[in-house]
């Protein structure tokens, strides 16, 4: 839920271009790109978990 939460403010602050401003530790402001992939379907994300030998869950 957190990861979620997180994930929607950061795609509120991104212009229409993917940019924002992040303030590093010591007070510098950095000027950043992101962009979000659409959701993976369950079956490749079953594929992948065969894959990786582990059990996979959206």
């Amino acid at each position: 839920m957190i990861i979620q939460k997180t994930l929607n403010t950061l795609k509120r602050c991104l212009s229409e271009k993917g940019i924002t401003n992040l303030i590093a530790g010591q007070g510098e402001i950095q000027t950043v790109s992101c962009s979000f992939n659409p959701r993976l379907e369950k079956e490749n994300l079953s594929i992948l978990g065969r894959h990786c030998d582990q059990e996979l869950s959206s």
